[in-house]
């Protein structure tokens, strides 16, 4: 029984260390069974979801960061970008999304499924001498951001 703990524990071990390293190019063999990519995400929690075309599908914001150095993230709104109207609303996330880092927050802007859209405002803000700086700064810094359209990656 010891035995069989310990390949569990494992197993386990290696799932989560694969899960930390990439969680979209994750597969894992059990039992001789390859696990599609795209799964990954769902591996350790997340359920499916259905949309009507029209309908508002979530848009995350998840963090921010230099290309260039993918260890070194920080929260989306730490950047000036327009807040929603009714504060910061986290997503809760499951072990998958907090094993990966990930800590989805609400944005402002509206997506609907299957709806194609052009050239639209998406919010409005009077920026500082200070946030003009920061979003100046991001860029000189290469800066990536990282959302997530309900939960696939943008």
């Amino acid at each position: 029984m010891g035995v069989r703990r310990a390949v569990n524990a494992l197993f386990l071990a290696a799932c989560v260390s694969l899960t930390l390293y990439s969680a979209n190019a994750l597969r894992v063999l059990h039992d001789g069974v390859e696990m599609p990519m795209g799964v990954s995400r769902g591996l350790l929690g997340s359920s499916d979801h259905v949309y009507k075309v029209h309908e508002k599908v979530p848009l995350y914001a998840n963090k921010v960061g230099p290309f260039h150095n993918p260890s070194e993230t920080y929260e989306y709104y730490r950047l000036p970008f327009c807040p929603p109207v009714d504060g910061l609303k986290h997503k809760a996330e499951d072990l998958g999304e907090v094993l990966i880092g990930d800590r989805l927050v609400g944005t402002p802007y509206e997506v609907s499924f299957r709806v194609d859209h052009e050239n639209e405002k998406l919010c409005g803000k009077d920026l500082t001498e200070k946030d003009l700086g920061r979003f100046r700064k991001a860029v000189k810094d290469d800066y990536y951001f990282q959302m997530y359209y309900d939960a696939l990656p943008l």
